[in-house]
């Protein structure tokens, strides 16, 4: 398993991957209506250069099983954070994928100088918020009944963050004063 920095050149690759994932018919993420085609998929890859954004693939003999992206906000007042989504195919869940990319994307993101990281996750995925959790993820708000289920049920947003270390030594620095 190769976790590594997706390019312009994976956009057939990962839209391969995302049409699978769809199919999986998961049901703990926002739905699409459809997927880019390959030159959108490779303009949206081409912007995440690590300076507004990133994605990282876990591939596992060529094939992309598992992904993450992060964005960084282009407003001056916000680019100390970044927010990410991830996902991994269903037959491959279990087996740590998922910790490895949110790991790398930790990494980055402190190589970055980002200070906090953030997520929203259905309240229903209770294997994803355990994940974020066991990385120092903590719940920062929810949204009640934000989102609408496949089978007419509503469950909650959950918004998750986690300070880097680079913020937490720039916290303690502020709170000692100069």
């Amino acid at each position: 398993m190769i976790i590594r920095q997706a390019t312009a050149r994976d956009a057939e690759n990962l839209l391969s991957y995302l049409s699978a994932f769809w199919t999986d018919g998961c049901d703990t993420v926002l739905q699409r209506s459809s997927l880019p085609n390959v030159e959108e998929e490779r303009k949206w890859l081409s912007e995440r250069d690590g300076k507004t954004g990133i994605v990282f693939v876990a591939e596992q003999n060529k094939r992309i099983v598992g992904a993450i992206d992060a964005s960084i906000p282009s407003a001056d007042e916000f680019r100390h954070t970044c927010e990410f989504g991830m996902s991994v195919l269903q037959e491959f869940r279990k087996q740590g994928i998922g910790k490895r990319l949110l790991q790398r994307l930790l990494e980055w993101a402190e190589e970055s100088g980002l200070w906090k990281i953030e997520l929203n996750v259905f309240s229903t995925n209770s294997s994803a918020i355990m994940l974020y959790s066991s990385l120092g993820f903590t719940e920062d708000g929810r949204r009640e009944n934000a989102v609408k289920l496949k089978d007419s049920t509503f469950c909650d947003l959950v918004h998750m963050a986690r300070y880097t270390e680079t913020a937490n030594h720039g916290l303690q620095q502020k709170m000692r004063g100069p």
